[in-house]
């Protein structure tokens, strides 16, 4: 597959510029305030996934289950569920080195024992449950 380009590239940066308005934090009083914030934010990046994809973008084309796949624990994990009702296809899509959402879920995984164990093993969990196929292959075997 080649790069992303015109809106598919455009659904891509909207991910890639939405992640500094998921990733807020707050201390102590102005919790409420921050995560208000945030949930605005997530509300505007889903009105502009949906004006993308009614323009032609291609969710597939745009790689954008990648890189919520690959930032999950990073507050782009809802997004996954709604990328696949878009285009359930997209699911099993690969990128430019040829790998799967799966792929780059279990790629980036952590070894075992780390604290972030539990959320990998939830977001692969959830990407099969939304028909991630286990039995795709990378060029080498993998």
């Amino acid at each position: 597959p080649s790069p992303p380009s015109g809106l598919d590239l455009e659904l891509f940066q909207l991910l890639e510029r939405g992640r500094s308005g998921l990733n807020m934090t707050s201390s102590g009083e102005d919790f409420e305030a921050v995560q208000q914030q945030v949930n605005e934010h997530a509300l505007a990046m889903v009105q502009n996934i949906l004006r993308l994809k009614g323009a032609g973008a291609s969710i597939a084309g745009s790689m954008s289950i990648h890189f919520c796949t690959a930032n999950y624990n990073k507050g782009f994990g809802p997004f996954v569920d709604l990328l696949v009702q878009l285009e359930p296809w997209a699911i099993n899509g690969r990128d430019e080195s040829n790998n799967t959402p799966l792929m780059v879920a279990a790629a980036s995984a952590p070894m075992s024992g780390s604290m972030h164990q539990a959320l990998d093993i939830a977001r692969i969990e959830k990407l099969v449950a939304l028909g991630a196929d286990r039995d795709l292959r990378d060029p080498r075997g993998r």
